[in-house]
């Protein structure tokens, strides 16, 4: 029986596994216990990468936004391969997240309401599982013996924003199409997880992020003071990248940084890493030195780091060829804003999405977040848009014609 890529996207099935496999569960990989689990997941991982890739090169249709993320991934690998790096991790680590973003991008294009829904459902329950380790092992369920790091169901606290932020927008997307009162208490169960997981996890930066996003909900309801809080985030973006990289601001504030976050003022050594940072940008500020996806480029004594900066990250694995093909991917998302008639309230959700990462990308560089590359495609997606003039998008065909 031949299966069409309709057929394929359409199938819950292969949505829920997709899922599993992409967002794997970092304790995989450290406890013996789960060896055979982790070597069934790394099987799963390759299948559905392959299956993606095959199908995805006999659909025709394919978001614009891919060949702008495809031309960052590539800029990363070609300046890897040209300062000898790590090529065969950095390879391998591109394609996973290149079969991502084309998955979702297929995803979105053939059954969006059916992604959204199976997304927000697999994510829901990794959450949950993860919640309730925190809450069970507070000290972690395992260790790493090198940096010491709290390992948790998926993953260590720094890492509980990449999952929990596309987990919330994909929630609210979920609300947007069906607003019921069950989707409401769905959503405020979502707030309820992310919010004690950055609480009890200790991760000030996820927690942070997770308060921004609230402040940004607020405005949602005014589009115009939406537009105007947005543009308001990204000039602060500017500033306090800046202020906080270069010039250390944060030191004026460390009363507040130590007794609410109860953080150092150097932002647990942050400053000295982008010191460092800024000295090998210096050095070779148009290709960097390659991307290292297992340690990090920074070193100090005798520990390998990575930038905990993403403009920085990008520019020392890639130079400024690889943050000029990052920026691209900005462009294209806001040239499309622009130039189409927004038909869906759930494009500001996953604006409100990027907007976090963007600001959590000032003390870290989710450079290999799924849930990160996932929002730039579905921000682009038809789904909320349809040109100037131009017929009906598929979220007026779909959700508001069967509404009414």
């Amino acid at each position: 029986m031949k299966i069409s890529v309709s057929d394929l996207y359409n199938s819950k099935i292969f949505l829920i596994l997709t899922m599993l496999a992409f967002y794997k569960p970092g304790i995989f990989n450290y406890l013996s216990q789960f060896k055979m689990v982790n070597l069934v997941y790394n099987i799963l991982q390759i299948a559905i990468v392959i299956i993606i890739l095959i199908f995805s090169f006999i659909s025709k249709k394919k978001s614009k936004i891919i060949m702008n993320i495809s031309v960052f991934y590539c800029a990363l690998l070609i300046c890897t391969i040209i300062n000898n790096g790590k090529t065969f991790s950095v390879l391998k680590t591109l394609l996973y997240l290149w079969a991502f973003v084309l998955f979702v991008d297929q995803a979105m294009q053939k059954n969006a309401k059916l992604f959204i829904k199976v997304g927000h459902g697999v994510l829901g329950v990794l959450a949950l599982i993860n919640l309730i380790s925190v809450v069970a092992c507070p000290n972690g369920l395992f260790v790493t013996e090198y940096y010491h790091n709290k390992f948790y169901f998926m993953n260590t606290k720094n890492g509980f924003i990449g999952f929990i932020l596309p987990f919330v927008i994909l929630g609210l997307l979920n609300y947007n199409i069906e607003k019921n009162v069950k989707n409401m208490c769905c959503l405020i169960f979502d707030f309820f997880i992310a919010f004690f997981t950055m609480v009890l996890g200790d991760s000030s930066t996820g927690l942070l992020t997770f308060i921004i996003l609230m402040v940004q909900i607020l405005f949602i309801c005014n589009k115009k003071a939406f537009a105007k809080i947005a543009k308001i985030f990204i000039y602060l973006l500017i500033i306090f990248t800046i202020g906080i990289v270069f010039f250390r601001i944060q030191y004026y504030f460390s009363n507040i940084i130590e007794g609410i976050f109860h953080k150092s003022a150097d932002l647990s050594m942050r400053t000295e890493i982008w010191d460092v940072a800024i000295k090998m940008i210096k050095k070779r500020p148009i290709i960097g030195f390659g991307w290292d996806i297992n340690n990090g480029n920074i070193l100090i004594g005798s520990t390998y780091y990575y930038s905990h900066n993403m403009l920085l990250e990008i520019m020392v694995s890639g130079g400024i060829l690889a943050l000029m093909a990052f920026f691209g991917i900005y462009m294209k998302i806001f040239n499309k804003i622009k130039n189409s008639k927004i038909t869906s309230n759930g494009i500001w959700y996953v604006l409100m999405g990027l907007i976090c990462y963007t600001i959590l990308a000032i003390t870290e560089a989710p450079l290999a977040s799924y849930g990160f590359y996932m929002l730039f495609v579905i921000a682009y997606s038809d789904y909320f848009y349809k040109e100037k003039g131009g017929e009906k998008s598929f979220y007026e065909k779909n959700i508001i014609n069967k509404s009414r």
